[in-house]
């Protein structure tokens, strides 16, 4: 659904318009966001898998007390 949206095959789905219009309604919290590689080439797929393990190897959970 993804590449359809980017390559304008298809309309964005109203949950993405409502998910960009709430995205500064978190009270100091930032919502949840995901990065999605879509490969040009075959080849470079796994290129793009250790971009993304690179890039969300620093991911955590904060906590308060």
């Amino acid at each position: 659904m993804f590449k359809d949206v980017i390559a304008g095959k298809i309309p964005k789905p109203e949950w993405f318009n409502e998910a960009e219009d709430t995205e500064y309604s978190y009270d100091n919290y930032l919502p949840s966001t995901n990065l999605y590689l879509i490969p040009k080439d075959e080849k470079y797929r796994n290129l793009g898998k250790s971009i993304v393990k690179f890039l969300y190897s620093t991911d955590h959970e904060a906590t308060q007390d």
